[in-house]
């Protein structure tokens, strides 16, 4: 949507989204998106949010979501995108330089999900994933980690753990306020500001 409209509402709003957080943030750091539930738009966000970035620096977009990928069906990549990439590498089955592909007619990066696994915490520990985190951060500005809702699986509350800021998107007449509530508070619980 970023790319097809530039001048529409949705595109000036991801826009400031990225003026505030390039205001209030340095660069070379992770960004987390996530929600409580699926369908309130964070890989919409996610993706956006890495398009607008891209125009003032070098961006990769991770998908975390190895229980149910979205990137994939949001882009045109289906058919150039590696068969490895997330958890692949989190399990040292493929480097990262195999599961990285340009995102056609743009100038961002992508990391899909790879093969599907049913739990990431079965897979790794937060020290090794902040350790593969700050890996990437030497080589992109920005590092946009596009997660599964928080309420319904662990693997978010995990990788917030590993990552410098965390972002909660909230969807106008359908999250709802008990499920913020919940969401902040498991997020308290591990630690996560």
């Amino acid at each position: 949507m970023f790319i097809e409209d530039v001048n529409s509402e949705f595109s000036e709003s991801i826009r400031t989204l990225r003026t505030l957080l390039v205001a209030k943030y340095q660069k070379n750091k992770t960004i987390m998106v996530s929600s409580t539930y699926s369908g309130e738009g964070k890989t919409t966000v996610s993706l956006n949010s890495a398009l607008a970035f891209s125009k003032i620096g070098k961006v990769l977009l991770i998908e975390t979501d190895i229980r149910r990928p979205s990137v994939l069906s949001k882009t045109n990549l289906s058919e150039e995108a590696p068969k490895a990439g997330f958890s692949d590498i989190i399990q040292g089955k493929a480097k990262i330089s195999e599961c990285i592909v340009s995102l056609p007619g743009s100038e961002i990066e992508v990391m899909t999900s790879g093969t599907r696994r049913s739990d990431l915490t079965d897979l790794t520990s937060t020290k090794k994933l902040k350790t593969f985190f700050d890996t990437l951060k030497k080589h992109y500005d920005y590092v946009i980690i596009d997660t599964p809702p928080i309420q319904p699986v662990s693997d978010t509350l995990f990788i917030s753990q590993a990552t410098d800021h965390n972002f909660l998107i909230v969807r106008s007449n359908v999250t709802k306020l008990i499920g913020i509530k919940s969401v902040i508070k498991k997020l308290i619980n591990v630690g996560v500001s």
